[in-house]
C-alpha cells in the first residue's frame, strides 16, 4: 500500500504484498483497510504506518481467488464486505454478521454505504440492505452487466455499468442516465456536484491486462 499526498509529491510503502494479494481498498481517517483473496483476510494497518493486522477472515466466492474476488466499504463503526454475501464487521476486528445472501454472486466492484444502509449489485439489479440487518429491497433492475460499481450521496445511487453511468433514487425508482459511451468503469465516486470515475479498457488476452485507463468527471 503506498499512500499519495492530496498535492503532487512523494509516495512511501506502509506495507508490502505478495503480486496481486491485494483485491479492495477502503479508508477512514486512521486506517487503511484491505481485502486479501489468496489468504481470505480483511486486513487493516495505520495510515502513518504500524504492523498489519487481521480484523477478520472469510470464505471466498471463487476458487481460485480472482484479482476482484470482494469490495469492502467502511463507515464509522464497521466494515462491509459483498462477495457471495454481504456481511458486516466491527472495524476493529470481531465476529462478521451476514445482512444478504446474493441470488447471483455480488458484482466484483459493487458496494457502498451511507448512515443507514448498504448498496451493491446483485446480477445486474440494485439492491439496499439496512446496516442494523433486516430485508433487502431492488431499487431498481439494469438487466446483466459484467462490470459495475457504485457510489450513493444523499439522494441516489450512481452506478457505473458497460456502457454509461446511471443514478437510481435511494428509496427506487427508474434509472436516469448520466453519462453514456463508458467502456469500462471499475471504480466510481461523488461529491456535492460531480460524478468521477475510472474507465478502463481491459485486454483480456489471459492476463487481464489494463491498457488505457482514464478518469472521467461529469456533472451530476
Amino acid at each position: 500500500l503506498s499512500p499519495v499526498p492530496s498535492l503532487l509529491g512523494t509516495t512511501g510503502v506502509i506495507v508490502g504484498a505478495p503480486e496481486q494479494s491485494g483485491a479492495a481498498l477502503a479508508l477512514d481517517a486512521s486506517y487503511a483497510y484491505w481485502d486479501d483473496p489468496y489468504e481470505k483476510t480483511i486486513n487493516r494497518i495505520a495510515r502513518g504506518g504500524s504492523a498489519p493486522e487481521v480484523i477478520g477472515t472469510y470464505i471466498r466466492a471463487t476458487e481460485p481467488p480472482t484479482v476482484y474476488d470482494g469490495v469492502i466499504a467502511v463507515d464509522a463503526t464497521s466494515l462491509y464486505r459483498a462477495g457471495r454475501e454481504v456481511v458486516k464487521m466491527p472495524k476493529g476486528g470481531g465476529a462478521s454478521v451476514t445482512l444478504a445472501t446474493a441470488s447471483d454472486c455480488c458484482d466484483e466492484y459493487s458496494i457502498a454505504v451511507d448512515a443507514t444502509s448498504v448498496y451493491w449489485i446483485d446480477g445486474g439489479a440494485v439492491m439496499k440492505t439496512p446496516i442494523v440487518g433486516g430485508a433487502s429491497v431492488t431499487l431498481a433492475t439494469l438487466g446483466p452487466t459484467s462490470s459495475s460499481c457504485v457510489a450513493v450521496d444523499a439522494s441516489d445511487v450512481y452506478v457505473g455499468m458497460d456502457g454509461a453511468i446511471v443514478r437510481v433514487p435511494i428509496e427506487g425508482g427508474a434509472a436516469e442516465l448520466v453519462a453514456p459511451g463508458i467502456l469500462n468503469p471499475t471504480s466510481i465516486a461523488v461529491d456535492g456536484t460531480s460524478v468521477y470515475w475510472a474507465d478502463a479498457n481491459i485486454d483480456d488476452g489471459g492476463n487481464g491486462r489494463v491498457r488505457n485507463s482514464r478518469v472521467m468527471k461529469a456533472s451530476k
